[in-house]
């Protein structure tokens, strides 16, 4: 059974409206997509859509049910009815059946239409009143009864090849409420078979497990003109999208939207007591795999602008950073859908202590000896013999100079008292020196 496949298909078109590309499956097949089959007459054939009815329509809803991403095994045919469908389930039919995700069955309607030969009624154009009706609905009766053993048989056929969901449609009125009589007769009588065999046979077959009833039915009424081709009893493009819309619906009371959690994003710090730094910055989220960017800034009240142009990347394999100084950082963390801003404090990192400079130490010269001033020995007093007084040179009188200003003494007798003079101060000096000396040996 493949139904997996089809559920996550189904979760991810409710989450963003659009269903998603058909690369996101489970049990291994990932690029597979989920298999409709569709089975039935020409309301799934999609007959009259376009001006080819030779094929199934890729209008016809089977094929706009979530969003047209499934494969659809379009395997139903105009004009048949539950009895053929039942006789033509051979080996190839059931092998698509094998395959299939989702199941939808459309049939009945040719059923009822011959019972009741509408063609004939149609072209009559004579009201139907209650004899007519009272004529008819014991055909009506009997064609629900076979409806009955033959939906039996399908169905369980069906059971036996798989366990996909089967959407069943039930009948809905192909004719519209009109103020012409005979218009309003037949609306009147499309209504009363419809209720009768959707009350009687269709809706019972909700207690066959995995089957569910689609109803058109309640959709139609009423609006006939509006979903249903103009003089025809097939459904018009609008009509198919509104069956495709009632499958989807059911699709998602099956496979309810998960609540996808909000991006929720925590900071933790490497270091929280006190320390010279640096800190490392650990970041967790709720959504490691969804993240698309991690920027951090240092400073309060960013915003999401200040990321744009700003923000020092953090490592996605890591998702953390360092920081070297105290204050207030911002981290911004963004996913696929939203983005998170978050404003943490660091304040335990100590800055270094500031060394002192201590002063230079001034080395202390080393003491100056005082040298005392050598002692002088004491020189016995010299005894100063006394000094012959010269007697009073007679000053000459002047003569005239001659132009020469040394003194005119240059005559015997001078030079003889001067030459004297000087021998008797040397002979002096000598004796002197010799007493000198004889003191000192005599000590």
């Amino acid at each position: 059974m493949k139904i997996n496949r089809f559920s996550l298909l189904f979760a991810i078109l409710l989450v963003f409206n659009a269903f998603a590309s058909s690369t996101v499956f489970a049990e291994g097949d990932a690029e597979e997509p989920p298999t409709i089959v569709a089975l039935g007459d020409s309301i799934p054939y999609g007959y009259n859509l376009t001006g080819d009815n030779s094929v199934p329509s890729s209008l016809a809803f089977p094929n706009l049910i979530a969003g047209g991403s499934p494969n659809v095994l379009n395997l139903s045919s105009p004009g048949i009815t539950s009895d053929i469908l039942l006789a033509n389930m051979n080996e190839e039919m059931l092998l698509a059946i094998r395959a299939s995700d989702l199941i939808t069955l459309n049939i009945g309607s040719n059923d009822l239409l011959k019972a009741i030969d509408y063609k004939t009624l149609l072209k009559s154009g004579v009201p139907i009143d209650d004899t007519k009706k009272a004529e008819l609905l014991p055909k009506v009766t009997k064609a629900a009864q076979d409806l009955t053993v033959n939906l039996q048989g399908i169905i369980t056929k069906i059971r036996q090849e798989s366990n996909a969901p089967i959407f069943l449609y039930n009948i809905y009125n192909p004719f519209g409420p009109s103020d012409d009589q005979f218009a309003g007769s037949v609306h009147s009588l499309g209504n009363l078979i419809a209720n009768n065999v959707n009350q009687s046979v269709i809706n019972p077959f909700y207690a066959v497990p995995g089957t569910y009833i689609i109803d058109a039915y309640s959709v139609f009424d009423q609006n006939q003109a509006s979903l249903v081709i103009p003089g025809d009893i097939h459904p018009n493009q609008v009509g198919h999208e509104v069956l495709a819309g009632l499958a989807d619906q059911q699709l998602a009371i099956l496979y309810p939207e998960e609540e996808v959690p909000s991006l929720e994003v925590a900071v933790f710090v490497s270091d929280e007591e006190e320390t010279e730094g640096p800190i490392e910055v650990f970041i967790e989220t709720n959504k490691n795999d969804s993240v698309t960017a991690l920027k951090w800034l240092k400073g309060s009240g960013l915003t999401e602008e200040n990321f744009i142009s700003e923000g020092n990347e953090i490592s996605m394999e890591t998702f953390s950073f360092t920081v070297t100084e105290n204050g207030t950082y911002t981290v911004y963390v963004e996913s696929y859908e939203e983005f998170v801003l978050l404003e943490f404090t660091i304040d335990n990192i100590k800055s270094p202590p500031v060394e002192e400079e201590e002063p230079p130490v001034e080395e202390e010269e080393p003491p100056v000896e005082e040298v005392e001033p050598p002692v002088e020995e004491e020189k016995p007093p010299v005894k100063e013999e006394p000094k012959e007084e010269k007697p009073p040179v007679k000053e000459e009188t002047k003569k005239p100079s001659n132009g020469n200003k040394l003194p005119n003494t240059a005559t015997n007798s001078y030079n003889s008292l001067v030459m004297g003079s000087g021998m008797l101060v040397v002979g002096f000096s000598v004796m002197v020196t010799s007493r000198v000396r004889s003191r000192k040996v005599n000590k």
